[in-house]
């Protein structure tokens, strides 16, 4: 099978880990696959992790600094916090452009690939443009729901029609949970019927329960090994994966732990500000490591003890399935994806702790300011449920196995039968 997987933001971003995920075991299956995606510059197959049968075609943006580029501004985002401007603050002359240039590359790579399928990762304006130029091929549309958040939070008249009607034509779309499911339905009038639920997955060679030096591994980031337990949050910086709450709540917590975020360092001034306003430097550490490098991050979760991620609205969490392949706890704010995929039995022997999200003011994302204190103390008290267990190594193997039918091998395998089912 041919297929091109179409990828308008970087191949770095959260849902770049994704899709590369993805092309590389369908890759490993036997088919052959073709990336198109937006940088703001080129990258090598090996910087990507790809094997090299594994063609990418870059859509490039100006930096500032490249002299050969495709599209005259910075790649566009869906969510806030970036250093990029985010699709909905384009100006009506930056969209023409980003219709015309992306209408114009993508025709020449399906003429030239003459794909089977065609995998869009993200609802968005290219679902149209490729619906337009070919519409004989069979379309499957991934959202990540950042897509969707974006366009609830704004309402965007201006690029709404652009999008429901590219996304209404499309084969199928695939929904990274239930949740998001419900959030496309509604948003875009699709029926039931033309969803598929498949999750997100994780690499079993990269995230599985071992033993590591924590004082080696603490020292790469200018920490002192002097803690109890090692308590972690990694996230991209951004409001709504709830990292002041993190910090927060620290306050009420053992500080004889240490509390260590992994982040992308876009608001890092502005946690490392938090920190020091409540005087918790001692034992809250911001840290950026380096990005596409998940042999580090797997690093960092090898060595936790206790694993955090505070969203206030979720749409799948795939640091949640990594860090249980690693055996860690988890606490978690009980909405999105880690609600539906993380299993009973873990919650029955308290190995993943789930707190009731932030409230929101209208049921999606605009955040309750009267709930904001009482979600740090949510936080910290399901933190401090995990500190008052011992977990053995023993445990470490029965969280990890809790989500084995999570790996990319398996997601793919669910991913290649709505394939087949199209053509």
């Amino acid at each position: 099978m041919k297929l091109l997987i179409e990828l308008p933001t970087p191949i770095n971003s959260g849902s770049g880990v994704v899709a590369i995920n993805h092309g590389k075991e369908l890759c490993k299956q036997g088919h052959d696959i073709y990336f198109a995606t937006s940088s703001n510059e080129r990258k090598t197959n090996i910087e990507l992790g790809l094997p090299d049968n594994i063609h990418v075609e870059f859509i490039i943006h100006n930096n500032g600094n490249n002299d050969d580029w495709d599209v005259s501004f910075l790649v566009p985002a869906f969510s806030e916090g970036l250093k990029n401007p985010r699709f909905i603050d384009l100006t009506e002359e930056q969209r023409d452009e980003y219709i015309e240039v992306y209408t114009k590359k993508y025709k020449a790579i399906i003429n030239d690939f003459q794909p089977d399928i065609i995998h869009s990762h993200h609802l968005f304006i290219t679902n149209q443009i490729i619906e337009e130029i070919a519409p004989n091929i069979p379309h499957v549309c991934h959202s990540h729901q950042t897509a969707e958040r974006m366009m609830i939070e704004t309402k965007s008249k201006m690029l709404l029609p652009f999008v429901k009607k590219g996304v209404q034509t499309v084969d199928r779309i695939i929904a990274i949970s239930d949740d998001v499911a419900n959030q496309i339905i509604d948003l875009y009038d699709i029926p039931k019927d033309k969803i598929t639920t498949i999750y997100n997955g994780y690499n079993p060679d990269v995230f599985y329960p071992r033993k590591l030096n924590r004082q080696e591994i603490l020292k790469k980031y200018g920490i002192q090994d002097k803690f109890k337990k090692i308590v972690l949050l990694v996230a991209k910086d951004s409001e709504w994966k709830g990292q002041r709450y993190f910090i927060s709540a620290a306050r009420f917590l053992d500080k004889r732990n240490l509390y260590l975020i992994a982040g992308n360092g876009v608001l890092r001034n502005e946690y490392e500000g938090q920190i020091k306003n409540l005087n918790l430097q001692d034992y809250v550490k911001y840290i950026t490591p380096p990005p596409n490098r998940t042999d580090l991050i797997s690093e960092l979760m090898g060595i936790a003890d206790i694993f955090v991620l505070p969203s206030f609205k979720e749409g799948f969490g795939n640091v949640v399935i990594e860090e249980l392949a690693s055996g860690c706890p988890v606490v978690f704010s009980n909405s999105g994806g880690p609600k539906e995929y993380i299993i009973k039995s873990l919650l029955e022997k308290q190995f993943a702790i789930p707190v009731d999200p932030l409230n929101t003011l209208d049921g999606k994302f605009q955040i309750d300011p009267n709930d904001e204190v009482n979600y740090t103390h949510r936080i910290a008290d399901g933190i401090n449920t995990l500190l008052q267990k011992n977990i053995t190594f023993e445990d470490k193997q029965f969280i990890s196995s809790s989500v084995e039918h999570l790996s990319w091998q398996n997601i793919c395998q669910k991913l290649t039968e709505v394939y087949y089912e199209l053509l």
